[in-house]
């Protein structure tokens, strides 16, 4: 029969689809910014945020690389290009912020949440920290089977001793048809 398909061709397809899904499934990488602490009140520059000595006006932005994510700071986008995540006037701060990334081709293999902090003032924002916070590979089955790290230290450029930022992340395979579609859980913030 002309313009049809046999039985057998279907199924070697069908073997060819799901071996190649397999191979690179789509993921969701998702982080957990947990806690923030800017021990000192102070800028990247050692300036307190405040004259008065009040807390600083915490303002952070930052995104997923899954592009690039060993590449040097700041990675594949501008700094001024990054969504604002949260903002405070602590300078120490409980965050519990969800973000996620879809990488819906291609094979993962590690990501970075890149985390740009500054004093948010009237006229202009000062640089307070910028973060690095790398995941591992390891990918669940599904969002049901997986789980969160460890909590862990994202890696401050500046001032180590002084700011800290901790995360915890996992990643999962997700079906192709979810790819780059919102979670069904809704995020906070």
């Amino acid at each position: 029969m002309k313009g049809t398909l046999s039985f057998p061709l279907l199924i070697a397809c069908g073997v060819l689809a799901r071996l190649a899904t397999s191979q690179n499934p789509s993921v969701r990488v998702e982080y957990e910014l947990k806690k923030f602490s800017n021990a000192r009140g102070t800028q990247q520059d050692g300036k307190k945020c405040s004259i008065l000595g009040g807390s600083c006006n915490h303002k952070f932005t930052g995104y997923i690389d899954t592009s690039s994510p060993v590449k040097g700071w700041p990675g594949t986008r501008g700094v001024t290009d990054w969504p604002t995540l949260v903002e405070k006037k602590e300078n120490s701060l409980i965050l519990n912020k969800i973000l996620s990334a879809d990488i819906c081709a291609g094979n993962f293999q590690v990501a970075d949440l890149r985390v740009h902090v500054t004093d948010s003032g009237m006229t202009s924002d000062k640089l307070v920290e910028d973060f690095d916070c790398l995941s591992s590979g390891s990918i669940a089955p599904t969002e049901l089977k997986s789980t969160w790290s460890e909590e862990k230290e994202c890696k401050a450029r500046y001032n180590p001793g002084n700011n800290k930022l901790t995360y915890r992340v996992r990643a999962y395979a997700l079906p192709t048809a979810s790819c780059g579609r919102p979670p069904a859980r809704p995020h906070n913030g």
